[in-house]
């Protein structure tokens, strides 16, 4: 199977691989919002999970006290519990599978949705929705207060993936600025895209083979990011 490798043995859970960054008027989140991909688990030490999350690139932004209390964006599949999460603004859920059995070493495909116009939280397996969950909050914050006190804007975030002793494999990654639907995304999901799809805002194919750089098929700007 194809799809970039992560490697881990387990000792370090706080790794995060940085993967692109934008500008956050160019990704446009603040509504509607998918993430999607293919994974592929080996194992995951009890400690460990894979989480996908923006986070602002500016330290000062980063710990200030009103990003603190308000998550962007963060999925996080399957954890050693077998407990997939998704948060976006002050909204978050989670579905809770008991166990690993039957998540690991098969290839599994993961959407992540939020829709505030209709209020609802979604998590969706193998284009099948697992769960959902009302109250969808608006992303958060795009100020923070700098370090001499005055108001400043968050003008550039990470799409970063933090990879915790996580040893598996990923594949197709896609971020929308547009709320999937169950036949949207299992529709899709078997196949690459063109890029130019409407609302897609990064699109990692992750088959640019060894190196620390890959391809982003979105028809946009910034099409590379860094591992």
């Amino acid at each position: 199977a194809g799809g970039m490798r992560f490697n881990d043995d387990g000792k370090d859970t706080s790794s995060v691989t940085k993967l692109a960054v934008r500008q956050l008027e160019a990704l446009a989140l603040g509504g509607e919002a998918t993430v999607e991909y293919w994974q592929r688990v080996t194992q995951i030490p009890q400690a460990g999970r894979f989480t996908v999350k923006l986070v602002p690139m500016d330290s000062s932004a980063l710990a200030s006290k009103a990003y603190a209390e308000t998550t962007w964006l963060e999925a996080i599949t399957p954890g050693a519990k077998g407990k997939v999460v998704w948060a976006y603004g002050q909204s978050r859920m989670e579905v809770d599978y008991g166990s690993l059995s039957g998540l690991t070493n098969v290839w599994t495909h993961w959407a992540f949705v939020v829709n505030p116009n209709d209020n609802v939280l979604r998590i969706f397996r193998d284009g099948i929705l697992q769960g959902e969950q009302s109250r969808a909050s608006a992303l958060g914050v795009t100020t923070y207060t700098s370090g001499s006190g005055e108001n400043a804007q968050i003008k550039s975030v990470a799409l970063a993936l933090a990879v915790g002793g996580f040893d598996g494999q990923l594949a197709e990654f896609r971020l929308w600025n547009v709320a999937r639907n169950e036949g949207d995304i299992r529709c899709a999901k078997d196949q690459p895209l063109l890029g130019t799809e409407p609302g897609l805002m990064v699109y990692y194919r992750f088959l640019d083979g060894e190196g620390r750089t890959v391809t982003d098929h979105a028809d946009g700007p910034t099409q590379a990011g860094s591992q």
